[in-house]
Order: C-alpha cells, then structure tokens, then sequence
C-alpha cells in the first residue's frame, strides 16, 4: 500500500511576521503593566530624566505598529529607537540598561527577517 501525505509548508516569512506581532503586543502589554503598576505606587513622581526615555519607548512601540504592514520601516524604526532609548538613558542616568532592555528589539529584528524573506521568495525564479 503507497500512502502519501501532505505537508503544507508555511514560508518563514509568515511565521516571522506573526512571531513579531505577538512578541511586541506581549512586550507592550508588559511595559503597560509595569506602568500601571507603577502609578498606582503611594509616593510617585516621574523624574525629569524618565521623559526621554518614555518618547524612546514610544518609538518602539511606534515601530511594532507599523511593522504589522511595513515590516522593513517598522523593522528600522524599532532598532533605531532602542539604540535613542539606551543613549538617552546612559546620558540621563549614566546607567547603562541591562540586557533585559534589548528584549524590545525582538520585534524590529523579526520584522526585518520577515521583510527579508519576502524580498528572497520573490527573487527565487517560480520552479
């Protein structure tokens, strides 16, 4: 008896991109939560030095949405941003983030291996 089955392949791309949506709803929803929290804590105060910081993140963020349909901009804009963020929090805290901060480049970096494997299934000559 020959028996056949079939195994759709789903294109990096596809995984990519949807990977990339879920990690940055996943980290904005976190950093959200931390906020939150965080206004709600008896006693607080934004310092001056956590407002440049806030505007870095909010390119992040900016850059996860408008990955959903531009991938390659939104993919540059996370990174771009992130690299604002660390400077602005080296230069007001002089700390550099921990490690823990480059989580939020996840995103941009998968959005940019989305866009790339796009451009490349396209290149291929159709088989």
């Amino acid at each position: 008896m020959y028996a056949t089955t079939h195994h759709p392949s789903i294109p990096w791309a596809y995984l990519f991109r949807w990977f990339a949506r879920v990690c940055g709803i996943i980290l904005f929803a976190g950093w959200a939560a931390f906020l939150v929290a965080e206004l709600f804590r008896p006693g607080f105060q934004t310092p001056l030095p956590t407002m440049g910081q806030a505007a870095a993140l909010a390119v992040v963020f900016g850059g996860y949405a408008l990955g959903w349909k531009h991938q390659l901009a939104g993919g540059l804009v996370v990174l771009i941003g992130l690299a604002v963020y660390f400077v602005v929090n080296l230069l007001d805290t002089q700390v550099f983030p921990g490690a823990s901060a480059a989580w939020f480049a996840a995103p941009g970096v998968l959005y940019l291996l989305a866009w790339y494997e796009d451009k490349r299934l396209s290149a291929e000559p159709a088989v």
